[in-house]
């Protein structure tokens, strides 16, 4: 499914938390850096005459004076400072430290700034300290706050898509489907069960026909924990089942044991655990292969095409007899032998009905591989598939 990444939500809010903190607290400084300095200039101003000081660099100013200016400044400013209940600082004490470089004696702050004062014809200096206890509660209240947001946009915004589910997106749409719907199918998927490799991708677009609306349903048989572990063999074998009938049975198909079965009692040929309509006499001549190729090697030559196979032929014509074969075949078999042309016949015969079933790769196990004869004239076939994975029922 699309997950959205709480985690990584969280590690924001952190930062964020942390940020905003930080310009709280800064610009709640300032701002009462600020506020002080403009009530404060006024102040000072109307109060502090400009006979205290010297009106030149050689003439000292009235230190006990200023001295005893600052101490009754100091007093007067002991509630200058009224915190709102939003404000980020709470109590605030407010001092002179200094004026025009006489320190006032007893006055000490966390912090300070100064305020130039026009005064007996120079700019004078005034130290202001200030130390304020923080509000913690403010912060607290902020970063709840903002958790809140968070918390609300976490649940109502949708997790941002991966690639994977960018790129089944695009394609789904391509397909026609409106983007709702698209979502809707792609969202219960995580961005690694979407991820499916180049083969299988291309054989889930294959089986996917947008008018059976049936690729959820594939997306859910191709992350199935049986079909996540079937090689390309199988997955052919998979398609095939899909193409025939429903999702069980198409993984039943592709976990069968790669065999043939030939019941000559029933007249009926099982390949890979999928029945396989076989005329009468195509049907024959492929148990003689099969039964051929389990003794051994499983060579059958070609007989030369003046000369028919009269013993071949006989055994053959046994076998049918034996299981109810046509009488005119077995006639022949008798009276002409095993000819060549007989035999290129129905090994034909027998390609065209697996191939019609099982299509010309899956087909191809269980077909015939051939070549010359040690006498370098004759053809000579045999079953490909190992004598091991060959059933013959008598």
């Amino acid at each position: 499914m699309i997950v959205k990444q709480a985690p990584r939500i969280v590690l924001l809010w952190a930062v964020l938390s942390a940020v905003l903190l930080q310009l709280l607290y800064a610009s709640s400084e300032s701002s009462l850096r600020t506020a002080l300095a403009q009530q404060l200039r006024q102040h000072l101003f109307l109060t502090v005459g400009e006979g205290y000081f010297n009106s030149s660099g050689d003439t000292a100013n009235d230190a006990t004076a200023l001295q005893r200016i600052g101490a009754n400044l100091n007093q007067a400013l002991a509630g200058v400072v009224q915190p709102r209940w939003y404000s980020a600082y709470g109590q605030c004490s407010v001092r002179v430290l200094a004026i025009d470089g006489v320190a006032i004696e007893g006055a000490t702050a966390a912090a300070s700034f100064a305020i130039l004062l026009p005064r007996n014809q120079r700019e004078r200096e005034f130290v202001i300290g200030y130390e304020c206890e923080p509000r913690y509660r403010t912060g607290l209240l902020l970063v709840g706050l903002l958790g809140l947001l968070f918390w609300v946009l976490y649940r109502q915004l949708p997790a941002p898509m991966s690639q994977a589910h960018r790129f089944w997106m695009n394609y789904l749409l391509a397909q026609g489907y409106q983007g709702d719907a698209a979502f809707g199918i792609l969202r219960a998927f995580g961005a690694s069960q979407l991820r499916l490799g180049a083969e299988r991708e291309q054989l889930l677009q294959q089986l996917h026909d947008p008018g059976k609306a049936n690729f959820g349903p594939l997306l859910q048989l191709f992350n199935d924990a049986r079909v996540a572990r079937f090689n390309s063999h199988q997955m052919q074998w998979l398609q095939l089942g899909l193409e025939r009938g429903g999702h069980e049975a198409a993984i039943a198909l592709a976990e069968a044991e790669d065999a043939l079965m030939i019941d000559l009692s029933t007249l009926s040929v099982n390949v890979h655990g999928l029945p396989v309509p076989m005329g009468g006499t195509p049907l024959f001549y492929y148990a003689w292969y099969a039964l051929r190729r389990k003794e051994g090697e499983g060579w059958v030559s070609n007989p030369p095409s003046n000369r028919p196979d009269l013993a071949r032929g006989a055994e053959l014509a046994a076998l049918m007899e034996r299981f109810g074969g046509h009488g005119r075949a077995i006639n022949d078999l008798e009276k002409g032998g095993l000819k060549a042309k007989t035999l290129d016949q129905n090994r034909s015969r027998i390609k065209e009905e697996l191939v019609r079933v099982l299509g010309e790769s899956l087909a191809a196990n269980y077909l015939f591989e051939g070549g010359r004869g040690p006498d370098g004239v004759l053809m000579r076939y045999r079953l490909a598939l190992p004598p091991e994975r060959i059933h013959v029922q008598l």
